[in-house]
């Protein structure tokens, strides 16, 4: 399958095509990434809730902001994208590996959030970025459940923070915080701890 938005076909900025947003969608990483940089993050520790094919973790990985990388997600459930592509979580999971095969440094973790919180210690995480369940429950939970694990001074963030498309999300994210530090294109949004 080689995923499509790394290989987009000519046309691919047309106003309202699919790589169109998808070329917004990685801008707004680029975004936030170069803020972090900006913060003086280097060397850390990414914690990735929701990898699905990867295409984050590896605009992550190729960043040089990281050293460690964990991408958490069960590749298995409902998925609307998989029933609107036709496509299987094994075909994800395929994708999962083709585009994070250049780091070695990313540890892939076949599990649901709540399930490996156990897994990273109090104030251990530089930044964590939560893309996994977009409803209320799901996202308040993730960043009640995780924001002892980030550092003092690290970051929280996540994307979809868009109160149209996704309202649990917004709502999770504000009722937590009162609002994000910054925005950025992509609806993703970020939080100093």
């Amino acid at each position: 399958m080689s995923t499509l938005r790394f290989r987009p076909p000519t046309g691919w900025t047309e106003k309202g095509s699919e790589h169109e947003r998808y070329n917004r969608w990685t801008f707004g990483l680029f975004e936030l990434l170069h803020f972090l940089r900006g913060q003086g993050i280097q060397n850390a520790t990414l914690l990735e809730l929701g990898s699905y094919m990867g295409e984050s973790t590896s605009i992550f990985s190729s960043s040089g902001l990281f050293s460690t990388v964990y991408a958490v997600d069960p590749w298995h459930g409902y998925e609307h994208f998989n029933e609107l592509q036709n496509i299987d979580w094994d075909t994800v999971k395929r994708e999962f590996k083709l585009n994070t095969r250049f780091y070695d440094f990313i540890v892939s973790v076949e599990a649901k959030s709540t399930e490996v919180v156990s897994m990273f210690d109090d104030n251990s995480i530089d930044v964590m970025y939560i893309d996994a369940e977009h409803t209320y429950e799901a996202v308040k939970r993730d960043i009640e459940l995780y924001l002892p694990k980030i550092k003092d001074g690290g970051f929280i963030t996540g994307h979809d923070y868009d109160s149209y498309i996704w309202p649990g999300v917004f709502k999770a994210v504000n009722d937590v915080f009162g609002a994000p530090n910054r925005t950025f294109s992509d609806t993703s949004w970020i939080v100093k701890k």
